[in-house]
């Protein structure tokens, strides 16, 4: 790799260009984006939250209201990294227009951190989650007892644990071998199968009748042994349930806060800018970003607020109610077959549900990728400033940092082990879903400075053409988005009652977690900081420049 010098006045921070190969076209960014968002399978983690959450919600408008909020944050992403196509994008933004220190202890506790856990709770759930459903569904529908002791037998330990850490180890190796196999895999299998599951759902909505879903409900559910569709609601009235009737604003928006938790993931592509090809040119980078929000609001907008509007909200509030709170009463073990098995029942069609269960799989099998893949850049853009070891920004033949990739990869195993031995250490995870918000504020707080703190480089930018109102464009979208999310970030802390983040038990270890990731980051920044220097190597110089490619 080439040495490159960088001057700042009459000193030199010289260092090596990255190594990484632009091997991803701003579609694969789109698609990278949409499934980093989690695809058809981030409907399986609100289908049941929306009804009990915030049952007055409109569910449509809350779609809309995040995919609008996130319009101006693609607008600020996009000026950003056209301006500054490099690995570990976040990093390199706040870094340099913030503080180096607020650029690392961000990308520390926002980001990186938690992508280990991620990746262990994504082969978990493909295990634990999705494996015994589909197994299940199939027994129920070919009346073969065998598939149904499969779907209990895959979830002891004995046999969950290994084929958890292979999923992860495996994962591992492909991405070790760079970006050109995990692209493949991501175009030819894991996109088709979500986009196929979510026409078929919209395709069942539209096609089977309301009256049809639930004599398919009440089928399945007496050969596994539940409730029927009126049963519901009527025992859930004897539980204390009251449906909520009416539509509030408050619910709207605060479902559209749940939403943007994974709205901020169609960002993720960020951190493999280096490796995007015409990253640097604006549109073509907004199309992604945008491309990607566009799915995921359809994606919600069929699998969530259709999917209300067709069981109707009275049915869906009192699902809803007895599956996160009386899931002994209900039956049918509604807790692991979840969403999927709900999409697949208007038609009850073994064949369509297995490709249902696909497009599930599918979108969460990325996450056992996308996690490490973009943590280990942020890594590498840290190493190159000699923030981290030099070693860990290693790069191999196949252009790959593959020993930011195995260490990630090693650390997501040790985390299956200790949750595997001690479950309860999961509740550092509380925090973790909206510790990405406030990565994602910095970086937009550092496009409104940007054309201030780094004018030399914002005139020359793509986006220093456009203004709006005699301002840079890149300041007014992100004044507005920032505004938009902080607002969000204070309802998260203020409404406990909906979100709990200032609540007993889990909450309080994960705020704590958050605060001692975010103290002890600082610290060895500083450490780091005075290391250096000790060497004779002045860090700020680093912080005064793009980094080479």
């Amino acid at each position: 790799m080439a040495q490159v010098p960088e001057r700042a006045a009459d000193q030199v921070f010289l260092r090596k260009a990255s190594g990484v190969v632009r091997a991803m076209s701003p579609r694969d960014g789109m698609y990278y984006g949409y499934l980093s968002a989690a695809g058809l399978y981030g409907v399986a983690l609100f289908l049941f939250v929306g009804p009990t959450a915030f049952p007055r919600a409109n569910y449509l408008l809350s779609c809309l209201i995040s995919l609008v909020i996130f319009l101006f944050v693609y607008v600020v992403y996009s000026m950003l990294g056209s301006a500054m196509p490099r690995s570990g994008g976040d990093y390199v933004f706040t870094s340099r227009l913030l503080h180096p220190s607020i650029g690392f202890v961000i990308a520390q506790a926002a980001w990186v951190f938690w992508q280990f856990f991620f990746s262990f709770l994504a082969a978990s759930t493909i295990v634990s989650g999705l494996m015994p459903a589909l197994f299940n569904a199939i027994g129920v529908a070919t009346g073969n007892d065998g598939w149904i002791t499969l779907s209990t037998n895959i979830t002891k330990v004995g046999i969950r644990l290994p084929i958890v850490i292979a999923l992860i180890v495996g994962a591992g190796w492909i991405m070790s071998r760079g970006m050109k196999p995990f692209l493949r895999i991501q175009k030819f299998f894991m996109m088709p199968t979500s986009l196929i599951g979510v026409v078929l759902i919209a395709l069942s909505f539209l096609l089977v009748s309301r009256g049809t879903f639930f004599e398919h409900f009440d089928t399945f559910q007496s050969r596994v042994g539940g409730l029927s569709s009126g049963e519901v609601v009527s025992q859930a009235r004897k539980l204390g349930w009251q449906p909520a009737t009416g539509l509030s604003f408050g619910d709207t928006f605060g479902f559209s806060i749940l939403l943007s938790f994974l709205f901020a993931w169609t960002i993720w592509a960020t951190e493999l800018l280096g490796e995007m090809k015409s990253a640097s040119k604006l549109k073509s980078l907004f199309s992604s970003y945008i491309g990607a929000g566009v799915l995921v609001f359809f994606t919600f907008a069929i699998g969530l607020a259709w999917m209300y509007a067709y069981a109707g909200r009275e049915f869906m509030q009192a699902f809803s109610f007895m599956v996160t709170e009386h899931g002994e009463v209900l039956g049918g073990e509604w807790d692991f077959r979840g969403a999927a098995t709900l999409m697949y029942l208007p038609t009850l069609n073994l064949f369509v549900g297995v490709l249902i269960f696909l497009g599930f799989l599918g979108a969460i099998s990325q996450s056992l990728f996308n996690t490490i893949v973009s943590s280990s850049r942020l890594m590498l853009a840290m190493s190159f400033d000699r923030l981290l070891p030099s070693w860990l920004g290693n790069v191999n033949r196949y252009g790959a940092p593959h020993v930011a990739i195995w260490g990630g990869t090693g650390f997501s195993v040790v985390v299956a082990l200790l949750l595997e031995a001690k479950p309860g250490i999961a509740d550092i995870l509380f925090w973790s879903s909206w510790a990405t918000l406030l990565g994602l504020y910095a970086s937009l707080v550092a496009g409104i400075l940007f054309p201030y703190r780094m004018p030399d480089v914002y005139n020359v930018s793509p986006g220093a053409q456009y203004r709006v109102a005699g301002m840079p464009a890149i300041v007014a979208a992100g004044a507005i988005s920032s505004t938009l999310i902080l607002i969000s970030l204070i309802v998260l802390i203020v409404d406990n009652d909906s979100f709990g983040l200032l609540g007993e038990g889990a909450a309080r270890v994960g705020l704590w977690t958050m605060i001692a990731l975010l103290v002890g980051s600082l610290i060895y920044y500083f450490g780091a900081r005075n290391y250096r220097e000790n060497q004779g190597i002045e860090l700020g110089l680093a912080f005064q420049m793009i980094p080479p490619e």
